[in-house]
């Protein structure tokens, strides 16, 4: 037993005393068969005591039930189950030597692990290498299987039940999960116990089901992995009730997300692991440690034991010789594949299954079917997007390497896909040719196929593509489900031309929004316009036109950030186009951009200033979100990621359910449109909370994939004032301040530069310098005027830096000023 497994006491005082009593109490109950040293550390069911067996001269460590537990469950039925746990004989479960009733106390007696629990080891190093982390999963596991075959559920697996002898695990506490649960559930409740940590239970656990099984010891073998590789369990909150709801209806972390360097398949054992339904995790820990067996040998981290073998000796080490002839029997595995396999013959590698389409290549004269080529890449993506047995990442993802000048397996790394699909398109005298490529993560083609079609129809050629790649995929990849390209809505080729066109002209709008050349903007979005209106007309029953409309006015009127008087015009007419799609066809895309453009509208104070009018516009934006969240879409994480934003200011939901959402989204699709933005978000609203962690992880997320975006030095701002940091430097905030403001473009540089001001205002306050916070902030509220700071949020942070100076007066007036 590790001495830290439970709290240690504190020395000295009354509470010292406390314990010599209580350590005389256990000596005499125990009598001369053991000697009682010290206490070792006191948790919910227990006090654990180091001893010394007189009889065997050996430490032991003395697991004391509490009274009122021993009495739930009672000597008779206390003895007749840990007899049971005392057969289990392993090298990864630690065994008990004895145990008895005494003075009405029950206790059990286990050897002393002379070292360190996995919780102190996690505390010391927050994230696991690689191979230790799976050699202690693996070995967990197969300690798992083996009691499991034994009928012993063991119904605790956390850190500090997990004990480090030599760098290997040993699961302790088989012996009290059985008794204690033969009790009865009514009994414990009574008492006031409950078995299980909420932070690594399973929904099913939690939710008081009887009939656990094993696959709810694989759930938490799950967690404790996840905390291993990412630092932190993958659900946290303010209660024990909040962490049981998490675990039962919040979406599984991304393991990758906090930690790019965990490989894809170690990252679908957490997965599987972690399903909510017993019936989707593995379906024994054998199984889970077989995975995680199978796993660290694809990462070349160290091998384990199988479930019925003895472990390697501590101390153990690889010898040179022992690598040579590891590395050439792989080489002769590789080679003998290679020959007797078929080249593509379909494997069921999860690692396989992430995939990106690559935008496909337009090859044609002066890129007269780049449209073409846009549209039916992302047709194509869309689908493999919403395909089981898929984990197909959006167009997004790989719109950045449209140009081809980053090599393939590049690509494949940064984006961390196993799979490529690729495409060619060139005219052919009156047809259209594509070419299909599916490739591997070094960009060498593993099959193909070429399609041909008239270049009149370019509906059917966009269909044929779908299924040529479903057919490519698998006689590639086993397991993957129907591929289907999502209904499109209209037999109209022209029209479906013309939409291309417009989001092939909308793409290159916005990127001259963001250069700042406004005038060859305002050309593009007349053509945008032109083109969309077109389309509508020649097929009025499609509704993807004016669908497409209501987002490209959502995207236009933010292009100034919170100007309102800029914003209103789009804003309306983006509404008509929504209204004008949704009575055709109540899709997703139309809801998500109306629910949009509404939200932003009431952000930005626009239309009736009317109290009960404002208050329907906001039900009704949520409402619109809210629906389109509802339904199957493979773009569902913009709707998402708006609704995670309207959370933030709607009474009904917490901060808490607007990190869920926000988090689904990202989950949904990590290359969501304005994912810094969404980042950023996620790390404030987890800062709001006070779980710094995950504000500090998604800032460190943010500014790895965006260095070069002005939300990174502001959510690295917002950190300094975290608990940890107990004396920020003035000088570093700053820095961070010019560093944001050098960043920001251009619309929103004023707003953006008094935001930082504020922010650095604030560490200013807590650093003790009250003159230059009070200075500073007289100098925003200067230049803060409605124009700059429609939504008054400013005013808000303001009231916050008051707080800070314990200026309460000016701090209420700040409030008042931004609630008016």
């Amino acid at each position: 037993m590790s001495p830290d497994t439970f709290d240690r006491p504190r020395a000295g005082g009354p509470e010292r005393d406390a314990e010599r009593d209580a350590i005389a109490d256990v000596a005499a109950m125990l009598g001369d068969r053991y000697l009682v040293e010290r206490r070792l550390g006191r948790g919910g069911m227990a006090t654990v005591y180091l001893a010394r067996d007189v009889k065997h001269d050996r430490l032991v460590a003395v697991k004391v039930l509490h009274a009122e537990l021993s009495a739930s469950i009672g000597a008779e039925r206390f003895l007749r189950e840990i007899r049971l746990a005392a057969t289990l004989q392993h090298p990864h479960v630690l065994g008990l030597y004895d145990s008895g009733v005494a003075e009405g106390k029950l206790y059990y007696v286990m050897p002393f692990a002379d070292g360190e629990s996995l919780r102190e080891r996690i505390d010391r190093e927050q994230q696991l290498p690689l191979d230790d982390a799976l050699r202690i999963a693996g070995e967990v596991a197969n300690a798992l299987a083996y009691a499991h075959g034994k009928g012993v559920i063991h119904r605790d697996i956390k850190p500090e039940n997990i004990l480090l002898s030599d760098g290997h695990a040993i699961v302790a506490d088989f012996g009290i999960a059985r008794a204690i649960s033969s009790a009865g559930s009514e009994k414990l409740t009574e008492s006031g116990m409950s078995i299980g940590t909420p932070t690594y239970m399973s929904p099913e656990q939690g939710a008081g089901m009887s009939d656990i099984t094993q696959t709810s010891d694989v759930y938490s073998l799950g967690c404790v992995l996840y905390e291993m590789l990412v630092g932190e369990p993958p659900y946290s909150g303010p209660n024990p009730m909040a962490v049981m709801a998490r675990h039962s209806m919040a979406e599984i972390p991304n393991v990758r997300v906090v930690r790019s360097s965990v490989p894809p398949d170690v990252e679908r054992i957490v997965v599987r692991a972690l399903a909510k339904s017993p019936a989707d995790r593995f379906k024994n820990a054998a199984e889970m440690a077989k995975a995680i067996n199978l796993a660290a040998a694809n990462t070349t981290a160290s091998f384990y034991a199988p479930v019925s073998g003895a472990r390697r000796p501590p101390g153990a080490r690889w010898s040179a010789a022992n690598i040579a002839m590891a590395a050439a029997l792989a080489a002769a595995m590789a080679v003998g594949a290679y020959r007797f396999w078929p080249r593509h013959g379909p494997t069921s590698n999860a690692e396989a299954r992430r995939i990106a389409v690559m935008y496909f290549e337009d090859r044609s004269p002066n890129h007269a079917l780049q449209h073409v080529a846009d549209g039916l890449t992302e047709a194509l993506s869309d689908a493999l997007l919403v395909t089981p047995g898929l984990t197909a990442l959006s167009a997004n993802a790989t719109a950045p390497y449209k140009n081809g000048t980053v090599p393939r397996d590049s690509v494949a790394k940064a984006l961390n896909v196993s799979t490529l699909v690729t495409g060619v398109v060139e005219p052919e005298g009156k047809n259209i040719r594509v070419t299909l490529s599916l490739r591997d993560a070094s960009g060498a083609e593993l099959d193909h196929a070429t399609l041909v079609k008239p270049a009149g129809e370019l509906l059917a050629l966009r269909d044929n593509v779908v299924d040529e790649a479903a057919t490519l995929l698998r006689s590639t990849i086993a397991e993957v489900g129907g591929v289907q390209a999502s209904r499109l809505g209209t037999s109209n080729t022209e029209a479906w031309i013309l939409t291309q066109r417009a989001r092939l002209r909308l793409r290159e709008a916005e990127a001259l929004a963001r250069k700042g050349d406004s005038t060859a903007a305002g050309a593009a979005d007349a053509d945008v316009d032109r083109q969309l209106d077109a389309a509508a007309r020649l097929d009025p029953k499609w509704s993807e036109p004016a669908s497409l409309q209501a987002q490209f006015d959502y995207m236009r009127s933010r292009r100034r950030g919170t100007n309102a008087g800029y914003a209103a015009p789009y804003i309306e007419h983006g509404l008509v186009a929504a209204d004008r799609a949704l009575g055709i066809d109540s899709t997703a895309d139309a809801l998500e951009a109306r629910g949009s453009l509404r939200y932003w509208q009431w952000l930005n104070k626009l239309g009736s200033p009317e109290p009960t009018e404002r208050s329907k516009l906001f039900r009704e934006a949520k409402a619109d979100l809210e629906r389109a969240t509802q339904k199957s879409s493979p773009h569902a994480a913009n709707a998402w990621s708006v609704l995670s934003h309207l959370y933030t200011n709607d009474p009904d939901h917490s901060y808490t359910d607007a990190k869920l959402a926000a988090q689904k989204a990202y989950e949904k699709d990590p290359y969501v449109t304005g994912v810094e933005n969404l980042l950023n978000r996620i790390s404030s609203i987890s800062y709001q909370l006070e779980e710094y962690a995950d504000s500090r992880r998604f800032c460190s997320e943010l500014n790895r994939r965006a260095p070069g975006n002005e939300r990174g030095p502001q959510c690295a701002m917002r950190l300094m004032g975290t608990p940890a940091e107990r004396a920020p430097s003035a000088s570093a905030a700053w820095a961070l301040a010019r560093k944001r403001d050098s960043l920001s473009p251009a619309p929103i540089r004023v707003y953006n530069r008094l935001e930082s001001e504020l922010m650095v205002s604030d560490v200013l306050a807590r650093i003790g310098l009250a003159d230059s916070a009070r200075h500073v902030l007289s100098r925003v509220a200067e230049a803060a005027t409605p124009q700059v700071d429609p939504t008054a949020n400013l005013k808000l942070l303001a009231a916050h830096v008051y707080v800070q100076l314990n200026d309460k007066d000016a701090a209420i007036q700040k409030l008042k000023e931004w609630v008016s």
